[in-house]
């Protein structure tokens, strides 16, 4: 028989507005040995409502009923499925309640499609949020957790670890690629409430003991350039160009799987190319359309100067470049993502990319061509397979 999966009910009431919603909470299946059980998913359920919403919560063998415990979880985690069987083959948490319109899906919650395996694979990135307001990532193996950068709040990033079956006390540590806002944000208070170690380099640790690490023991540093490992993760940085005291990139190794970040930097360096090339899943920044940056009216031109100089950052067009001459190296996916909230799209990212791959002969998301898939500020990407 598998694991079990825990199934408690969720009892709403809202006088004022009328309301009474029975909700079915199904927590997630344990899917490895190192994997948490029922009684921690629902003390972890207890921790989200007191702190994202003061609420306090017992939780018994049937019933959750303490004001909007319901809609709260439902918030974290809903998306309208169709029974416990759906969950329990999925293995990670949804919610269905009555209220949700049909199809209706909470951004939080992993998507679906490209290579999207719920549980946790062998070797694995997920990009719990990526863009100008915030950036923050999760590689994952079956015994090995890290996140890549905190540019996401620190209730945020919780949450949308949760969304994952993540708790942050199963991380490792927290790997910087450089001290710009969009990537420590949620730095001090995440490690303030959870005191995990942090990899950075050292002159970005300089930096950061002023504010975002003021007080934070457990600083590792490393060199650019650097390898090392961290359980059963390899790690190789490099340096990248960015208008950062010491930017890096990585190269993640697990077995004979490799993946590749490459973000904020103004032009792709042969060393940074040399670095990735290889690669099975690369996670690359496509920041800006250049049309669309040059008509902006919000930026002056001196900013526009420096988001399009050497060290700034890659534009669709760059970045597609990259990519095709990645081709025919072993990569297989290319995850894009720092997008620009107002000189950018999705659309016009993936556009791009796709157009140039097809143009260099591969095509695009076919069975001898390069997945493309676009990362969101607003919602957590599938589980990504690195393999």
């Amino acid at each position: 028989m598998g694991a079990p999966t825990c199934v408690a009910g969720c009892g709403v009431r809202a006088n004022a507005l009328n309301l009474s919603i029975s909700v079915p909470v199904v927590l997630p299946t344990p899917t490895t040995a190192s994997n948490f059980g029922e009684a921690v998913y629902a003390k972890e359920l207890r921790k989200i409502a007191a702190s994202n919403f003061g609420i306090r919560v017992k939780t018994g063998k049937s019933f959750f009923r303490y004001g909007f415990i319901g809609l709260a979880v439902s918030r974290l985690y809903g998306r309208r499925a169709s029974g416990a069987s759906a969950y329990r083959a999925q293995g990670w948490c949804r919610v269905s309640r009555a209220a949700d319109a049909p199809g209706a899906r909470n951004p939080l919650a992993p998507a679906s499609g490209f290579g999207f395996n719920p549980r946790v694979s062998s070797f694995s990135v997920t990009i719990l949020g990526s863009g100008s307001a915030g950036n923050c990532a999760l590689v994952e193996t079956a015994s090995s957790r890290l996140l890549v950068d905190a540019g996401l709040s620190a209730r945020q990033i919780t949450m949308r670890l949760a969304a994952l079956g993540v708790t942050p006390d199963m991380l490792d540590g927290i790997l910087l690629t450089h001290e710009h806002c969009d990537h420590v944000a949620g730095l001090r208070v995440f490690c303030r409430k959870h005191p995990l170690p942090v990899y950075c380099t050292r002159l970005t640790a300089e930096v950061l003991r002023k504010e975002e690490l003021a007080g934070h023991a457990d600083v590792r540093q490393f060199q650019a350039g650097a390898e090392f490992a961290i359980k059963d993760i390899g790690i190789h940085s490099f340096s990248v160009p960015h208008d950062a005291v010491d930017p890096v990139g990585f190269v993640f190794h697990h077995a004979e799987a490799s993946l590749g970040f490459l973000t904020d930097l103004g032009h792709c360096t042969k060393l940074a190319r040399e670095r990735v090339r290889g690669v099975k899943t690369l996670v690359i920044e496509t920041n800006y359309d250049e049309k669309l940056l040059q008509n902006d009216t919000r930026r002056p031109w001196a900013v526009k100067q420096r988001i399009m100089s050497r060290h700034g950052h890659l534009s669709n067009t760059a970045a597609a470049g990259v990519l095709t001459e990645l081709l025919g190296h072993g990569l297989n996916r290319a995850v894009l993502g720092h997008l620009s909230r107002d000189c950018n799209t999705a659309d016009l990212a993936v556009e791009t990319v796709r157009a140039q791959l097809s143009a260099a002969g591969m095509g695009g998301d076919g069975a001898s061509g390069v997945e493309v898939y676009c990362a969101s500020q607003s919602e957590v990407s599938p589980r990504f397979e690195v393999a």
